[in-house]
């Protein structure tokens, strides 16, 4: 089976629309305007990373647009549908300091092992067209 071919615009677009759900799904989960701010970093990092990546391997850019997504996704996959849980633990954190450390469940941690070896599993057979 071969994974379909997507043109560049479609990346493109792909990876704005993935950055826009990156930012609307964590930025609602924090509390202060510095936390957001830093969240923003999250996919200026990726940026920077696949040019990295684009510089050492010679990567083309609709692979770089591919990594990008798959790692975005991947991140707000591991948290989804537990948004709650997570602002909670954010909020008790600030309340009580960082000192105290907030203990994911094994759900929580079996979902984000999954999301983080599925999406970009998808995003690697994508890039072996």
């Amino acid at each position: 089976m071969h994974p379909p071919y997507l043109p560049l615009p479609v990346w493109w677009i792909l990876s704005a629309a993935a950055t826009v759900l990156f930012l609307a799904f964590f930025n609602p989960l924090l509390s202060s305007r510095r936390h957001k701010i830093r969240m923003c970093y999250g996919p200026a990092g990726m940026v920077v990373l696949c040019a990295a990546v684009a510089v050492i391997f010679h990567a083309g850019v609709e692979q770089l647009h591919i990594m990008y997504c798959s790692v975005l996704l991947a991140l707000v996959l591991s948290f989804a549908g537990r948004r709650g849980q997570v602002r909670r633990a954010i909020l008790d954190q600030n309340a009580r300091g960082i000192s105290e450390e907030v203990k994911p469940t094994t759900d929580m941690w079996v979902q984000l092992a999954l999301s983080l070896t599925v999406i970009p599993a998808l995003g690697i057979w994508l890039l072996t067209r």
